[in-house]
């Protein structure tokens, strides 16, 4: 598990006790948006981020790794990120505690 609101790092990173290739349909939708997204819109990959953590976390017995939300912040958040860039999330947990930072790399 990563540092607690202190790094960027990768989702896989970030949610290590997870298997990502069990949803592999939700993975690779994830991956063509990444690979084709463009800077002025991150909705959808932000969109299959959500989900896929939701899936991912419905699998979790305990209800501490249940979220809330998960918001863009950074150069992607402010619409001033340059193409290639990666896009910066904060994932918010319930019950409340420390978030965690995480990065989607295009």
């Amino acid at each position: 598990m990563m540092q607690r609101a202190a790094e960027a790092t990768l989702v896989g990173e970030a949610f290590s006790q997870f298997n990502f290739t069990v949803d592999a349909a939700a993975s690779n939708a994830l991956r063509r948006a990444t690979d084709a997204f463009s800077m002025e819109s991150t909705d959808e990959v932000v969109g299959l981020v959500r989900q896929l953590l939701e899936k991912l976390l419905q699998t979790e017995s305990s209800a501490a790794a249940a979220w809330t939300q998960v918001y863009v912040f950074g150069s992607s958040g402010l619409g001033a990120a340059i193409t290639g860039s990666d896009i910066d999330l904060y994932g918010e947990r319930f019950p409340p505690s420390l978030g965690f930072f995480f990065s989607v790399c295009a």
